[in-house]
Order: structure tokens, then sequence, then C-alpha cells
């Protein structure tokens, strides 16, 4: 049986396809884009560590980096549109899964946007000062 999944943020509701979880990693599809999710176990519950913004009675929440695009292959690819405060690597830089590689400004607060694998960066698109959208590549990897 397959089973059917939706999110809500607010008080929109979205369905999520392409559904995979591997561990605490869960993969998954949203209106097109792709998101990779890490969940975390916290005081005898699963709280979901994803993008938006946690509420006591809601799950806690934070910036991960949406898995790469079909466009964009190598790279880690913006979870939200927002203006690029920092890029906290360089090009030859290795990097680790969790390490932070940038800080979006979305909604006046900053977002680390975090490593969803570990290499070593190749390009970096992202510019601070500069408003990136969702989906687009922050950084790629070799």
């Amino acid at each position: 049986m397959k089973r059917e999944y939706t999110a809500r943020i607010g008080s929109r509701e979205f369905s999520l396809t392409n559904i995979s979880i591997s561990g605490d990693l869960v993969n998954f599809s949203v209106l097109g884009n792709q998101y990779s999710v890490a969940l975390e176990e916290k005081f005898d519950e699963r709280r979901i560590v994803g993008f938006g913004a946690a509420r006591p009675s809601a799950p806690a929440v934070r910036a991960v980096a949406p898995a790469a695009s079909n466009a964009h292959p190598n790279a880690l690819i913006a979870p939200i549109s927002g203006v690029v405060v920092s890029v906290a690597v360089a090009v030859g830089a290795t990097v680790a899964v969790g390490e932070v590689i940038a800080v979006l400004e979305a909604m006046k607060m900053e977002n680390p946007i975090k490593s969803d694998r570990a290499g070593v960066i190749k390009l970096i698109h992202a510019k601070p000062g500069v408003q990136v959208r969702t989906g687009e590549p922050i950084v790629s990897f070799e």
C-alpha cells in the first residue's frame, strides 16, 4: 500500500511526493523541488529538522538545504529564498556533512545553510548581498 503524506506550513497544506527514507534522512519533492530533511531524536519524540519556523506546538525546525536538483546535480541548492549574508567556504575547501556553507537572511532571520554531503567545493554561485531563490545553487561540489 502506497502511503501519502502532506506537510502543513501555517494554513497551507502541501502534498509530498517521491518520498524515500534512509535512516534519519528523508528525501521528498514538494511542488517540483527536491528536499532532504534530517530527523533528530529529542525529548523522547521524533522532531523534524527541516525548513521553516518552530512553534512550541510544532516540531523543532532548522534550515537544511534540499537535495541537488536535476539541473544542478553536484550543487547545494537554496532551500529558501533570501539574501546571502555570508559564504563560509572557499573554492577548494573540503567540507563535511552538516557544515555551514552559507547564511541566508529571509524574513529578517538568518538561516545557516548546511552541507548535505561531504566533498570539495568546486564553484561558489552565491555572493554576499545578492538575492537567491529557492532551488538556485549556492555552491557546486567536485
